[in-house]
């Protein structure tokens, strides 16, 4: 079953928006990068691949301690608004509700926020 949704949410990342006839069905496209916020190219790890989605609930004025992942992160803010702060550059990026964000990997990273975000 994992497979069956994973293929078919692939296949619907792949379609273009004009590909489906129902009308009923509205997509719009919310980012289309091959770098991340930090410059970097976008590099797919080539085994032991996964894919997890998982929605944080942050407290208003909450802080994310530094920290780095092995590979690039992705993320969407539903509302609220979070402050990334690449601890290499010093530059800081601000991401409101509807925004999608891919974090650096290999670099660290911290973050911030003043009002209750998801």
């Amino acid at each position: 079953m994992k497979v069956i949704s994973i293929a078919t949410a692939l296949f619907a990342l792949a379609c273009p928006a004009n590909a489906f006839e129902n009308k009923a069905v509205a997509a719009t496209l919310i980012l289309r990068t091959d770098r991340t916020i930090a410059g970097q190219p976008i590099i797919v790890p080539r085994k032991d691949v996964e894919v997890i989605a998982s929605i944080y609930e942050i407290a208003p004025g909450a802080t994310l301690p530094i920290h780095q992942h092995r590979y690039q992160r992705y993320g969407y803010v539903l509302s609220g608004e979070i402050t990334v702060t690449n601890t290499e550059s010093g530059k800081e990026s601000i991401f409101t509700a509807g925004i999608l964000s891919s974090s650096p990997g290999a670099y660290g990273i911290k973050g911030r926020t003043t009002a209750p975000s998801r």
